[in-house]
C-alpha cells in the first residue's frame, strides 16, 4: 500500500487529503472510516473523523486506524473503525479533518480539552490496513456493512489487531498550531 497525502492548514482547521494505492497482488482493507456516535447513541459513517494523540514533545500522530484496547480495559465491544476495499492497482481517496486547537481524539481516552495548550510543530498522519490474503478465511472473513455503511467492511478485532498494517506520512506545521494533549 502506498499513501500520498498532502496537508491543508486553515486558520481553524488542518485537512489532509490522502490516496491509497494498491500495490499488491490482492485486495488490501484500509481502516478509512471512523464512526460518529449522535446523542441518541445511533452511529453513522464519519468519512473526514481521524484519531489524533500526543506523539512527542511538539509531535501529534493522526489517522484512520484500529487502536488497540488498553491492557486491563474491559470493553462491551471494541470500537471499530469501517473498512474500504482497495483492489490491486486501484486507488482510494480519503479525507481527514482536524479543528484547531488539535486535541486527543482516540478510542478509550478522554480528550484533553482541560489541559493548557502547547505549540505542535509537526503532524505524523497513518493509516492502518490489512491484507486479505493474510487473513483466515480470506474474503469470508471481511463481513460486508448494511445501509448506512454500505460498500464498507468489517473484520473481527482479533484479525484486525494482530494483522493491522500502517502506511504513513509526515508534515511540518508552519506556522505551529496549538494543541491540548
Amino acid at each position: 500500500m502506498r499513501l500520498s497525502a498532502k496537508l491543508t492548514q486553515e486558520a481553524a482547521r488542518l485537512v489532509i487529503d490522502y490516496t491509497l494505492t494498491n500495490t499488491r497482488a490482492g485486495a488490501l482493507f484500509a481502516y478509512d472510516q471512523l464512526l460518529k456516535i449522535a446523542p441518541s447513541g445511533v452511529s453513522a459513517p464519519g468519512p473526514t473523523l481521524a484519531y489524533s494523540m500526543l506523539a512527542g514533545q511538539a509531535q501529534v500522530t493522526a489517522g484512520k486506524f484500529l487502536v488497540p484496547i488498553p491492557r486491563g480495559m474491559r470493553v462491551e465491544a471494541p470500537e471499530m473503525p469501517l473498512l474500504s476495499r482497495v483492489e490491486p492497482g486501484a486507488t482510494h481517496t480519503g479525507q481527514a479533518i482536524m479543528a484547531l486547537p488539535l486535541m486527543r481524539s482516540l478510542a478509550y481516552a478522554e480528550p484533553g480539552h482541560a489541559l493548557p495548550p502547547r505549540p505542535i510543530q509537526r503532524i505524523r498522519f497513518v493509516i492502518g490496513y490489512v491484507d486479505m490474503a493474510r487473513v483466515p478465511g480470506r474474503d469470508a472473513a471481511f463481513g460486508a456493512m448494511p445501509e448506512p455503511f454500505k460498500g464498507f467492511f468489517r473484520l473481527d478485532y482479533g484479525n484486525g489487531i494482530e494483522l493491522q498494517e500502517f502506511v504513513e506520512a509526515a508534515f511540518p506545521l508552519d506556522p505551529a498550531v496549538d494543541g491540548k494533549f
